[in-house]
């Protein structure tokens, strides 16, 4: 049985080596929550700003994410994501990316998604990246994100509900939820307070810290 000693050390090199446990942090994240209600049969909606700074507190960007989550367990079903480019009134831009969680073995990868808002006929998209999808060490996909730049995520914002259904190349249905959408004015409000909220943080220092793993550590730098 190896040591107590032996055990850190061989942490400290799988993270880095000594460097990476004595670096500073890259930024922090301030980030206020909002409730918006209902978000689907056993669901809530949950708003959340986040405003990222650098590691001297200096903020870096703004943004706001829906959440629909299990009531019992807390566990996400959805995540869509808006940056924030007016800071000081809250305005949002055009929808980022859309987190759609679910779970299927790879031996039938997805290949549609079909989206439909308040209702309306879907329409379909094919999933034409397979980076795309979030597939596990263990042989499953997790999830699928929708993002804008690939032209796949639906603008969600002044609809009230979201419906999708991922299907195989085969017709068969993998996942699929209706979800329902928060009043957008009253989350324009919201949104509002929340910036507030968040900037509140950020001016005592009570925001979390992040650290970009990828970034080597370089001597005589935080």
């Amino acid at each position: 049985m190896k040591s107590p000693l032996a055990v850190a050390a061989f942490l400290l090199a799988a993270w880095g080596g000594p460097g990476w446990a004595q670096r500073g942090p890259d930024g922090y994240v301030c980030s206020a929550e909002t409730i918006f209600g209902i978000g689907g049969m056993d669901a809530e909606g949950v708003g959340e700003i986040m405003v990222r700074t650098d590691p001297d507190y200096r903020e870096t960007g703004a943004r706001f994410s829906y959440k629909v989550r299990e009531r019992l367990f807390g566990r996400g079903r959805m995540d869509a994501t808006w940056a924030l480019p007016d800071a000081k009134s809250g305005a949002m831009g055009p929808i980022e990316s859309l987190w759609l969680p679910f779970w299927t073995h790879l031996l039938d990868l997805p290949s549609v998604i079909e989206v439909s808002l308040d209702g309306a006929p879907p329409t379909s998209t094919p999933i034409a990246d397979k980076t795309w999808l979030q597939i596990d060490r263990d042989g499953t996909v997790s999830g699928l994100r929708l993002s804008a730049k690939a032209g796949a995520a639906p603008e969600l914002r002044g609809h009230r509900s979201f419906a999708y259904r991922v299907k195989s190349a085969g017709g068969l249905v993998m996942a699929g939820e209706t979800f329902l959408l928060p009043d957008w004015k009253e989350a324009s409000r919201r949104i509002s307070w929340g910036l507030k909220e968040a900037r509140a943080k950020l001016r005592t220092k009570r925001c979390g810290r992040f650290i970009i793993l990828s970034r080597p550590f370089e001597p005589g730098k935080p």
